[in-house]
């Protein structure tokens, strides 16, 4: 990684922190769970909104150089890691069992029903729908003939 690609990699990742700190902080004076605010800017600062009104910005930003990519997305991945790992120690393990099945079927549930929906999903629409590179990694279904 060239001294330019790590000023791109620092730049990006005080800008996505600086973002989602703000609309987290935003969002918790408007009294709504800062993680909304930090979903929120997620999608301001990506290509939905930033890619879109300012596409000079964005490419030159967040699409530079695959060195860049991997190491952001090596650090977004390390960083969701410890998310869950800070967010499993605050969970109180004799006040769970004390609760009963109730929380470990809506638990359950709400892992595998949108799991179970999104396997459907794609499996439902056409394989050409997701591009050459998903559509290729798609397993055929048993009951089909291709």
């Amino acid at each position: 990684m060239t001294s330019h690609d790590f000023i791109l990699f620092a730049l990006q990742i005080a800008l996505m922190l600086a973002f989602g700190l703000f609309f987290g902080q935003l969002l918790r004076r408007r009294r709504q769970p800062a993680v909304v605010g930090e979903m929120l800017a997620g999608i301001l600062l990506g290509p939905t909104v930033v890619g879109a009104l300012f596409p000079g910005f964005y490419s030159w930003l967040f699409l530079s150089s695959e060195q860049v990519a991997a190491a952001r997305d090596a650090m977004i991945k390390l960083g969701m890691l410890l998310f869950l790992f800070v967010a499993g120690l605050d969970v109180d393990l004799p006040d769970l069992s004390a609760s009963g099945r109730r929380p470990l079927l809506i638990g359950l549930i709400g892992t595998l029903l949108p799991i179970a929906a999104g396997v459907a999903l794609v499996y439902a629409l056409p394989a050409g729908f997701w591009g050459p590179t998903a559509s290729a990694q798609l397993f055929p279904l048993p009951c089909s003939s291709v």
